[in-house]
């Protein structure tokens, strides 16, 4: 959604999108017009390897780079962030496997530190921000621009649909390994309601 909106509202953005999979690239590229994608599972652990690609999308450096996953990729880019670059968190789903919980509290040890790259922002006064749905302030136009957006087929979306309350254990797995493409979404059977129960307090 995000590269289609950069794309929308500035005719010459360069647009590189990130996938695990094959295929999930492509869709970027062919159906969301994406000017490059990259397919983050092939690297692995190969932090360099992921480097060296990512120096060959991005010759000019990277103005906005917004991070939804984290992980290796996330740790690959700062090298390349430009000069008042734009950093926006808005998901960090990578790292969510690897925090566990002891019986002292949190456990982050296998997660990048903050130290690892903090020192880079400086002189490049590059800027980090969170972001959540309610981070917009202005809704009026987002609602206009989508509107429009959509009736002329400009956004595209994709959900993988699954049939059924049964369904939701492997639906969930699938957001952590990626076999999912787009939106997850879980369908409520008639059968599904019939199992239901009322409790009366």
């Amino acid at each position: 959604m995000v590269g289609q909106i950069a794309k929308l509202k500035r005719k010459n953005t360069y647009v590189v999108g990130s996938a695990g999979g094959a295929e999930k690239a492509k869709w970027l590229v062919n159906d969301l017009k994406f000017d490059k994608a990259l397919d983050y599972k092939k690297f692995g652990n190969d932090s360099k390897a992921l480097k060296a690609e990512l120096s060959k999308l991005f010759p000019k450096g990277i103005d906005v780079y917004f991070d939804n996953t984290g992980g290796l990729i996330t740790e690959c880019v700062w090298d390349l962030l430009n000069e008042n670059a734009r950093v926006v968190i808005c998901g960090q789903i990578a790292s969510y496997g690897k925090i566990g919980f002891t019986g002292t509290g949190i456990n982050t040890d296998s997660v990048q530190k903050i130290n690892d790259f903090l020192f880079k922002l400086i002189y490049k006064k590059i800027r980090v921000e969170g972001f959540v749905v309610y981070s917009c302030n202005d809704w009026v136009s987002f609602y206009r621009d989508m509107k429009e957006w959509m009736s002329k087929g400009q956004i595209k979306t994709q959900e993988t649909l699954h049939r059924g309350f049964d369904k939701i254990p492997v639906a969930f797995e699938g957001l952590f390994t990626g076999a999912n493409l787009g939106k997850t979404v879980i369908q409520v059977l008639q059968s599904d309601l019939k199992h239901t129960t009322t409790s009366k307090y």
